[in-house]
C-alpha cells in the first residue's frame, strides 16, 4: 500500500524535480505536509485526510522528499525508524534516514543529523516544490520557490522561507 501511495506522489512531480514535505515545527506545522505524511505513512484516505488536523506523534520530526525516480525519508529518531522499517524497507526507490541512537542523547547532534540529511536530500535538485498552507492540499499547491529575482504569488516565498529547516539551507 505504501509503495503504491509513494508512486502516486512521484507521479505528481511534473512541474518540479521533487517535492518536499516537512512535518512539525521545522515546516511550521504545514497542513499540506501533514496530510501527505498521514496519507503515506498512516494510511489516511478520503475524508480522513481532509479532516486530519494533527500530525501522528511518530511523524513530528519527519522529512520526505519525493522525485520521479527516488524518494528520501528522514524519520527522526531510531525508534520511529525501526517501527516503520518493515513497511518501508522493501521499497527500493526509498532511502531512509534517522538519528543514530548515540546521537539521540544530545539535541544538538539530533538537529545536526537532520540538517545534514536534509541537505543531502535536496542537493541534486534545482526546483523543489512544497505545499503551501493557504490552499487545499492538491497538486496545484505544489510550486517551486521562486529563484532570486522572480516574483511568486503574494506570500509564497515568505511562507516557505519562514520554515526553520529551509532557513538553515539559506545560511
Amino acid at each position: 500500500v505504501i509503495r503504491n501511495r509513494l508512486r502516486e506522489l512521484q507521479a505528481l512531480c511534473t512541474d518540479v524535480e521533487a517535492m518536499l514535505f516537512v512535518s512539525g515545527v521545522d515546516g511550521q506545522y504545514n497542513e499540506g505536509s501533514r496530510k501527505v505524511l498521514n496519507f503515506l505513512l498512516c494510511g489516511y484516505s478520503g475524508n480522513d485526510i481532509l479532516q486530519s488536523t494533527r500530525t501522528h506523534p511518530d511523524l513530528e520530526d519527519v522529512l520526505l522528499l519525493v522525485s520521479r525516480q527516488e524518494c528520501f525519508l528522514y524519520l527522526g529518531n531510531s525508534e520511529t525508524y525501526w517501527k516503520y522499517l518493515p513497511l518501508l524497507g522493501p521499497i527500493e526507490e526509498l532511502q531512509l534516514f534517522a538519528t543514530l541512537p548515540e546521537e539521540e542523547k544530545d539535541p544538538d547532534l539530533c538537529e545536526e543529523r537532520k540538517i545534514l540529511c536534509f541537505l543531502e536530500m535536496i542537493e541534486p535538485f534545482k526546483r523543489v516544490g512544497m505545499p503551501l498552507s493557504h490552499r487545499a492540499p492538491d497538486i496545484n499547491d505544489v510550486r517551486s520557490k521562486p529563484s532570486a529575482g522572480q516574483k511568486g504569488a503574494a506570500g509564497q516565498s515568505m511562507e516557505i522561507e519562514s520554515w526553520p529547516l529551509v532557513q538553515v539551507y539559506g545560511v
